[in-house]
């Protein structure tokens, strides 16, 4: 291969291996996490935030996809909706109501049902919800925090609903307004002193400083679809953009040039890593039967918070363990909450999706 692209064959199921890498991705975050929740320092660097950056990314072309490939703005963002919220909300129960009675019993507690109902009804808008349920993890080296991961969650769905406004209001067909938009966040990421204040009476964390990546990689992500056609890459960009990717992880210095210079040049890397990785990769129809990275990043923080409970110890065993545990979570999370909800799909087009989520046309979308 001399070169790889994004053009129009890119995205279709069966051209690329973007399921794969989407479970990667959530992989590394397990693998992170599962250090830094047993209150070990976790080797190398950056992964679970790069993970997130991919995750932001790869959504920044799908969704952009997908609004073109729609009925309108009901049919588009009806199926953004079904894809995101019924397995939030299934993460939410079986927290609640599996997940904090075992962390209860262990610690020999009452099982709190007033404050687990609580949880899930504060947490079912996706916004301002409970950071946990009574103090069930409170004796925790990552404090009481049922679900760290669900941060992002919020953040992905702005983005569905910004491009929805914008294909809405035919701003998508001024692409252009991408680029200004990836230009703006990219100063504002390499340059913390370019930054507007924050917004206020805005819910936490939609605009807060570490936020700025994923926008600027979702933003990146649009981009490239948008200008899919003008966008061919030599091979080499892929092996150099993967070593720079796996520097960035295994070095760190606190010094302020080489945050400058990580800051600017990850998310180009990154990007650039994964068109790669997803043209060169044999993996093509990995998620065809089931996606399960969605449930895999969801569903793996409160499993190993209970795992510390019952005495897991952090590192590689209580990685090896949880993801285990978690992979069997988000495989039933996929067949009976996900895949049902996706089917769904069909009531704003004439399109029917498959079992995974594709829509059953020339022009289907990957399910996301």
């Amino acid at each position: 291969m001399k070169s790889f692209n994004v053009g129009d064959q890119f995205l279709k199921p069966g051209q690329n291996s973007i399921g794969f890498i989407r479970l990667v991705l959530a992989s590394a975050v397990v693998f992170y996490h599962g250090f830094v929740l047993g209150g070990i320092q976790p080797p190398g660097h950056m992964q679970a935030k790069l993970a997130v950056s991919g995750f932001f990314f790869l959504s920044g072309m799908l969704i952009t996809q997908s609004f073109l490939h729609s009925r309108g703005f009901v049919d588009y963002i009806w199926r953004r909706t079904l894809r995101v919220f019924p397995g939030f909300w299934g993460c939410l129960i079986f927290s609640a109501f599996v997940v904090t009675p075992i962390a209860m019993a262990l610690q020999h507690r009452d099982f709190p049902a007033r404050e687990a109902f609580g949880y899930v009804l504060h947490g079912l808008p996706m916004v301002k919800g409970r950071a946990s349920v009574d103090g069930v993890f409170a004796r925790l080296p990552a404090g009481n925090v049922m679900n760290g991961s669900l941060w992002t969650l919020p953040l992905e769905y702005t983005c569905y609903l910004v491009i929805g406004a914008a294909g809405a209001m035919s701003l998508l067909k001024r692409r252009w307004l991408s680029l200004v938009a990836v230009a703006i966040f990219y100063l504002w990421q390499v340059f913390p002193q370019t930054r507007l204040p924050a917004i206020p009476h805005m819910p936490n964390g939609l605009t807060a400083a570490n936020v700025l990546e994923p926008y600027l990689m979702f933003a990146i992500g649009a981009a490239a679809h948008l200008y899919r056609e003008k966008i061919e890459l030599p091979a080499w960009t892929g092996w150099l953009a993967c070593a720079i990717v796996v520097f960035i992880c295994s070095y760190e210095s606190m010094s302020a040039p080489f945050q400058m210079a990580s800051a600017a040049i990850r998310v180009i890397a990154l990007p650039v890593a994964l068109v790669w990785l997803a043209t060169v990769l044999p993996l093509r129809h990995f998620d065809r039967r089931r996606d399960l990275s969605y449930g895999t990043y969801i569903y793996a923080y409160p499993i190993q918070q209970t795992l510390v409970v019952a005495g897991v110890a952090g590192g590689w065993p209580l990685v090896l363990v949880s993801y285990a545990i978690t992979l069997g979570a988000a495989f039933l999370s996929w067949a009976l909450v996900e895949s049902p909800a996706l089917r769904l799909k069909r009531v704003f087009s004439h399109r029917v999706p498959d079992a995974a989520g594709h829509m059953g046309d020339a022009t289907a979308e990957p399910a996301k």
